[in-house]
């Protein structure tokens, strides 16, 4: 598959979470694309089973209403309720090559709804799977198409974390607009700064930490229009990176890119940009939105990682703090010493930040904050 290609997809990915109603036209130019017979995906909130995206491209009729009644033996075609609750996220599964797959004569979901399609396969990507949220998209296999090969699969691998990033941002941002009215009512509540930039590094939105360094000019400043690097590392550095971000989505991955500056002082001081096209009508993000640019504060000991996270999830004031020591490492007497709180309070914020961001625990919240780390 081309570079071409791979951006076109992407986009038309993207083009769903500026846009719901654009889901099946991007899930249907996967399907034509890889010639499937049919794909469905699914977005579902849990514990309510609130169906926030549910698409079906080429799908019969007639088979699309006896779906739902057959649902609860798909598990079985997988291994098992149990194994499926393992499988990994983001990783192409041809159902052939899975546990499970020789069950299929004996399930009912199989011969009433695989076999009279003439189905003989399917690759499933597995985006969300927790407490929170599954989602997944299916993609049958017909007959008369050649079997799935590994380049194939190597190819969906590119466009899995893309499929991923749009459900959960796409999440993310109808959780955010429905908590702060905007997200930039949320990026204005944390301790980084973030400014939102067009593709010409325009400022379209500058929270209030980012007013306050651009006000001094370090380390950033707005120079003949646009947002720059007081002083980059690497001249042009901070244009490159937004211009990949608002033109090749494939070629930023999928946590943005980080970018080392220096302070006034000759400290170091870390940005990071992730990326926005091709979401900016929604959730109050300004038109032509191209990039995020998280900042830390100069002044005070910001963590850009945990603050990233805490706008992104929706995290209180009081579930930020308590995300920031445990993403440190530090024990819960040492936060409740630090916090003034009491353990009960403790367990509490941590239960609603296990919520909010879909993780288990400790541990999973460290690997999170990580994610969106950037090195000084």
């Amino acid at each position: 598959m081309s570079d071409t290609t791979i951006n076109d997809l992407v986009g038309c990915i993207y083009d769903a979470v500026i846009e719901p109603s654009r889901w099946p036209d991007a899930i249907e130019a996967i399907r034509v694309h890889y010639q499937f017979q049919l794909a469905m995906l699914g977005i579902m909130k849990l514990p309510t089973i609130v169906p926030l995206v549910q698409v079906s491209c080429n799908v019969p009729q007639q088979y699309a209403e006896s779906l739902p009644h057959l649902t609860m033996h798909i598990p079985e075609l997988w291994g098992g309720p149990a194994v499926s609750a393992r499988l990994p996220l983001e990783e192409p599964l041809l159902h052939s090559r899975m546990r499970g797959f020789e069950t299929k004569d004996h399930n009912r979901y199989y011969l009433d709804w695989v076999r009279p399609q003439n189905i003989v396969d399917q690759v499933v990507i597995l985006m969300a799977n927790d407490r929170t949220m599954n989602a997944s998209l299916g993609m049958a296999v017909h007959a008369d198409r050649k079997p799935v090969d590994d380049t194939e699969l190597d190819e969906l691998r590119i466009l899995a974390p893309h499929l991923r990033r749009a459900v959960m941002i796409s999440d993310l941002l109808d959780a955010s607009i429905e908590a702060n009215a905007t997200l930039e009512a949320a990026f204005d509540a944390i301790g980084s700064g973030v400014v939102l930039v067009d593709k010409d590094l325009g400022i379209l939105h500058a929270n209030t930490v980012a007013t306050r360094m651009l006000d001094r000019e370090e380390p950033i400043r707005y120079q003949a229009g646009r947002l720059d690097i007081t002083r980059p590392l690497v001249p042009g550095q901070l244009e490159d990176t937004v211009r990949i971000a608002a033109s090749n989505e494939a070629g930023i991955g999928r946590r943005g890119l980080s970018l080392p500056a220096r302070r006034g002082d000759n400290s170091p001081v870390a940005l990071h940009v992730m990326p926005l096209e091709q979401r900016s009508d929604r959730a109050g993000l300004p038109n032509r939105a191209a990039a995020a640019v998280f900042i830390a504060d100069p002044v005070v000991d910001s963590n850009i990682g945990v603050d990233a996270v805490s706008a992104l999830y929706g995290l209180t004031p009081a579930e930020a703090k308590v995300f920031g020591h445990v993403a440190s490492g530090r024990t819960s007497t040492e936060i409740t010493l630090d916090l003034g709180i009491a353990p009960s309070t403790l367990k509490s914020h941590l239960l609603r930040v296990f919520d909010k961001t879909g993780r288990r625990n400790r541990v999973d919240l460290v690997r999170l904050a990580d994610q969106f780390s950037i090195p000084a």
